[in-house]
């Protein structure tokens, strides 16, 4: 691995080696064992062109407890202000010798865009509605630590699906290991054809939720398009939110609407996985510094 551009990139083998890796770091964590300082006297540099807390906070954590640097370039305060390009910023940051750029971008596509303009290895943090790599392997490393297994798991995905690069990398991650995947939420944020990655869509909550191992709830991202697919907040409510639970565990990427997606009630009740997905986004984070160290 010279880049981590999205989950479509990598194969089997490598996703079992980052989940095994993150484990590791994870019982080291709480054997308070010192982690081996791969990154001692390298710096990282995270570009983001979109807010985020837990994926820049938990990159950079992850960054220094490898013994790394973290730099983070406030892009509204930078020489694009000033008419220059991304390119040429990037490359004016190369020669700066940085180890790695952690990328997120409003779009699809910039992070690859970007690897083919720079030596400098570059880690999808998010782009538009394409890819989420490191926020899948959380995921599935929480679903594994959970169920124990890697195969035969049983995973709904509710909400805009359309819109969703966290539902795009978790579906081909999930069917690279053959599990069942359910997907259900409006018509309109449904995408066309889906069928042809081997993905159900429900008729209903009811089926969406029936038999399932974890059910995944997506943000209605009102500050993207996907706000105006629906009538109401409401209504979203109404018909589309998880408001109770029985035997499948829950999980969301965040930030969370309360209500909306999802019953407040949920949030933190005992089938709620979503602090695990916070916490182990860390130690996956790591785990991604580990398999690019040769590269950074």
């Amino acid at each position: 691995m010279k880049n981590l551009l999205g989950i479509s990139f990598l194969n089997k083998k490598d996703i079992i080696s980052i989940l095994q890796t993150a484990k590791a770091y994870k019982e080291a964590f709480y054997k308070k064992t010192e982690f081996e300082k791969i990154l001692q006297a390298k710096t990282i540099i995270n570009l983001f062109f979109e807010a985020s807390t837990r994926t820049r906070t938990s990159f950079e954590i992850a960054a220094k407890n490898l013994g790394g640097q973290v730099i983070n370039i406030d892009m509204k305060m930078s020489s694009l202000k000033k008419g220059e390009t991304i390119k040429d910023t990037v490359q004016n940051l190369e020669q700066m010798h940085p180890t790695a750029f952690i990328v997120r971008h409003p779009d699809s596509g910039f992070p690859l865009f970007l690897s083919k303009n720079t030596s400098i290895p570059i880690i999808n943090a998010g782009d538009g509605a394409f890819e989420h790599p490191s926020q899948a392997l959380l995921d599935f490393f929480t679903m594994w630590e959970k169920k124990k297994k890697m195969e035969g798991i049983k995973l709904s995905i509710l909400g805009d699906i359309l819109h969703s690069r966290v539902a795009r990398s978790n579906i081909f991650l999930q069917k690279m290991f053959k599990n069942d995947v359910m997907v259900f939420g409006p018509q309109t944020m449904i995408p066309p054809q889906i069928e042809k990655l081997e993905v159900k869509v429900a008729k209903n909550l009811k089926e969406a939720c029936a038999d399932r191992d974890f059910i995944m709830l997506l943000r209605i991202q009102l500050e993207r398009k996907s706000g105006k697919s629906i009538p109401s907040l409401s209504e979203y409510y109404k018909y589309f939110a998880l408001k109770e639970v029985k035997d499948a565990y829950i999980l969301h990427p965040g930030p969370v609407n309360k209500d909306v997606e999802i019953a407040s009630s949920l949030l933190y009740c005992p089938r709620s996985l979503i602090p695990e997905q916070v916490e182990n986004g860390i130690f996956i984070r790591m785990a991604i510094f580990h398999h690019l160290s040769n590269k950074v």
